[in-house]
């Protein structure tokens, strides 16, 4: 979809929680992350939630240096 109205219906619609279709058709979004991704994910997950804890607010700064 290189369309910005395609993009910002697709967008509204997830927020939203409505059903996305193409075409009539009706599609799935999901996020595809490599194995390497979803281990470092799942490494910070616990860092993360202590500083939730202390409420603190940890970001997460993009592209990593």
């Amino acid at each position: 979809m290189t369309k910005a109205k395609g993009k910002e219906r697709v967008l509204r619609a997830v927020r939203e929680r409505q059903p996305v279709t193409y075409k009539r058709a009706p599609i799935r979004l999901s996020a595809d992350f490599s194995k390497e991704t979803s281990q470092s994910r799942k490494d910070w997950q616990e860092i993360f939630k202590m500083m939730n804890r202390k409420n603190l607010q940890p970001r997460l700064l993009y592209p990593p240096n």
